[in-house]
């Protein structure tokens, strides 16, 4: 008959136990443990066995729930890092599961309690710290940190095994928001590494002011017996200054010499102007090859993550959209490739030149005086960019009928109408409106219609594209 009693240690085990010196004596033979449970605790459970005979040793933690642990060919093989609630456990080491040949032989196994602290130094770190002498021990263990940061900081994280030879598996570190799903990034790193450089997260940008953590872990979860050792790790800034152009930029200035110099580079510029203004930005990333990848220009408020205006571009020219320039009168421009996923060696794929050019709007138009009289025909003037406004003022009789007929004779460029508005003295909502984008026969094809002017005072007449990122050209209008 089969006796589940151990024949040679002690059938009552706590965790931190290592079960050494049992047999399964014979095939169907199964040796039972009990195990208490004080309080709930992460547990990684590994088994050794002898290579040589044939057949699948199995574990099995049964209670208030069952965790089947197949051991399988491996030695030694981990469970896995498990939560086990507080209870009473029987440990079951049994020959006869999981295939079709029954084990007989010695085992070992260890009982693991995994605790989340650093094992040689304190858990909270600060950026730019490098944190040396620390380990991951037993399998399965994991090592939490923690470090304080602030909304849009750029950093870059670097793990290195610090054991004496790269062995099979490695650790790896995660980046890690409270509460979020996925983790900023991660990165692996073999139990042995040749510098604190070889294994990089690369950029990863903090979301908002607060508490980020650090997970230290065992590449397989603690699957693999022996995947444990010392480490090293560093949490450092990455510069954002541009390596050739200046970083302080101007209304009207462009910057054609700068360069995304490696994969997460991060360029900053810093535009200042004076409240209000209303500013368009045109962007381009040079080459690419077709490759779909896109950089970003990103507008930021001063010191935060907050977005004014984005423009992306995989190759061809694109604007970021009229913005105004906030209270303080400055800005944060951002020129970088978004990260793809948590993975370093997925994350980012091109490095490459890219252009940029600042452009204030003025709503006066350039050729020709901002005030008209009804019977004028404005003929030499144009939208000159995406995103440009040209605004005229003509003084109104309330009663009066007036007409404005629109035409652009070239066309517009690049796809897009141009637009003509009217609106009243002190309104926001135009009284008529005609758009156009190809060239008609005459100046009275397209028009407003007929419009009653309600007030005696100054209208104004805006013309613009529909958006500020389509629609520039010559146009001519006539108040009729």
């Amino acid at each position: 008959p089969i006796q589940p009693a151990p024949e040679t240690i002690g059938a009552t085990v706590v965790l931190g136990d290592s079960l050494v010196g049992e047999t399964i004596e014979l095939p169907g033979d199964v040796d039972e443990f009990q195990l208490s449970i004080p309080v709930v605790q992460y547990v990684n459970v590994v088994v050794e066995r002898n290579t040589t005979p044939i057949g699948t040793l199995s574990l099995v933690l049964d209670g208030t729930q069952t965790f089947p642990l197949d051991v399988g060919w491996s030695n030694p093989r981990g469970s896995a890092v498990f939560l086990l609630p507080a209870g009473n456990y029987r440990l079951r080491v049994d020959g006869s599961l999981g295939g079709p040949v029954a084990y007989f032989g010695p085992y070992r196994v260890y009982l693991y309690p995994i605790d989340a602290s650093p094992e040689n130094g304190p858990a909270t770190i600060a950026i730019g710290d490098t944190v040396t002498n620390e380990e991951i021990a037993p399998p399965g263990d994991l090592d939490l940190f923690s470090f304080s940061g602030s909304e849009g900081q750029v950093l870059n994280a670097m793990l290195q095994g610090t054991g004496p030879s790269p062995g099979s598996g490695g650790f790896v570190l995660s980046v890690l928001v409270p509460g979020a799903p996925v983790p900023l990034a991660t990165v692996f790193s073999p139990l042995s590494a040749p510098a604190l450089s070889s294994n990089q997260t690369r950029r990863f940008i903090l979301p908002h002011d607060g508490v980020y953590h650090l997970a230290i872990v065992s590449g397989n979860s603690g699957t693999v017996g022996g995947v444990e050792g010392p480490y090293s790790f560093a949490v450092v800034s990455l510069g954002t200054m541009p390596e050739v152009a200046p970083q302080m930029i101007a209304l009207g200035d462009s910057i054609g010499t700068e360069i995304i110099d490696f994969l997460g580079d991060v360029d900053e510029f810093i535009l200042q102007a004076a409240p209000g203004t209303e500013v368009q930005v045109f962007f381009t990333k040079i080459g690419g090859g077709g490759s779909g990848v896109s950089f970003h220009l990103d507008v930021y408020q001063p010191g935060t993550l907050t977005l004014i205006r984005r423009a992306a571009s995989a190759g061809g020219g694109q604007v970021t959209g009229t913005f105004a320039m906030p209270v303080g009168g400055e800005v944060r421009l951002w020129v970088f490739e978004p990260r793809f996923d948590s993975d370093p060696s997925t994350a980012f794929h091109e490095t490459g030149p890219y252009s940029l050019w600042v452009v204030p709007i003025n709503r006066a138009p350039e050729s020709v005086s901002p005030t008209v009289v009804v019977g004028d025909t404005i003929s030499g003037e144009r939208i000159d960019f995406v995103g440009d406004i040209d605004e005229f003022t003509f003084a109104g009789t309330a009663g009066n009928s007036v007409t404005a007929y629109f035409q652009v004779p070239f066309g517009t460029i690049p796809f897009g109408d141009i637009v003509l508005e009217v609106f009243p003295p002190g309104g926001t909502s135009p009284l008529g409106s005609v758009s156009a984008n190809n060239p008609t026969p005459t100046l009275k094809t397209l028009s407003t219609g007929v419009m009653v002017l309600p007030t005696t005072g100054d209208y104004l007449v805006r013309v613009m594209g529909p958006d500020s990122h389509r629609g520039a050209g010559e146009y001519r209008f006539l108040l009729e």
